[in-house]
């Protein structure tokens, strides 16, 4: 009798001890899953971060170009100002050209005059037509540059919109890494709180177990005896 009660208080500590081993393995495997989830998640928010970094070096280079080329554009525009106030002069000293060369005409005294005006008016003409060539010229490197500076505009908007991209990106894994690891702390509390729990359950189902085999025994002694056995002050403590 007292054999096997006490086996069966044996199998039931290790049936209890084999569940709550189990448990506690079931809890370290989930929380070995979370941890590398977790360090997943921080390889992954590391790789997007130096993306972003290389990104918006870029975009600062191509801000840097766009601001050269504004400069050269500006200087395009002045040169060609420039120009046309020379082609201007041009015109309006061969104006006055053809009116001294009428003037000739009308007074031959101005024969000689004539002639050097019509080599004046020769050299204005062509010296017009280089200025206008030179304007036409600039025209098509300034049409150059906004082309370029347009594709460079392009550019920099769409990595403005990928940075953006980016930036949520990494914020959303920083809000996935964050939650993963308070769910990590959450669990690990919880396999803390469960062992302390068990260890506590344990003990006790040790205690009572212990009390229902004296008070079995003592039972078992009382059959067997009968009344030589004869209930003392301390056996009402121990059937607690």
């Amino acid at each position: 009798m007292r054999e096997r009660i006490i086996e069966r208080l044996k199998e039931q500590r290790e049936r209890d001890d084999r569940e709550r081993l189990e448990e506690i393995e079931s809890y370290k495997k989930e929380n070995k899953d979370l941890k590398e989830k977790v360090n997943a998640l921080q390889a992954e928010l590391t790789e997007k971060e130096s993306s972003l970094i290389d990104l918006k070096e870029h975009a600062s280079s191509l801000a840097s170009a766009g601001l050269k080329r504004d400069s050269k554009l500006k200087s395009l525009e002045i040169a060609i100002e420039q120009k046309k106030e020379e082609c201007s002069k041009l015109e309006a000293q061969l104006k006055k050209a053809h009116e001294a060369e009428e003037e000739a005409r009308m007074n031959p005294e101005f024969a000689d005059r004539m002639k050097q005006l019509d080599k004046e008016a020769s050299y204005y003409r062509e010296e017009c037509g280089k200025a206008q060539a030179e304007v036409d010229r600039l025209l098509e490197i300034l049409k150059e540059v906004e082309n370029e500076k347009n594709d460079k505009d392009k550019k920099i908007a769409e990595l403005e919109r990928h940075m953006k991209d980016q930036n949520k990106k990494v914020a959303n894994l920083k809000h996935n890494q964050q939650m993963e690891k308070k769910k990590n702390a959450q669990l690990l509390e919880e396999v803390r709180r469960r062992e302390d729990n068990m260890t506590d359950n344990a003990q006790h189902l040790q205690i009572k177990a212990s009390q229902n085999w004296l008070t079995s025994f003592y039972q078992c002694l009382q059959v067997k005896f009968g009344s030589l056995v004869a209930p003392s002050h301390s056996t009402p403590g121990l059937l607690l």
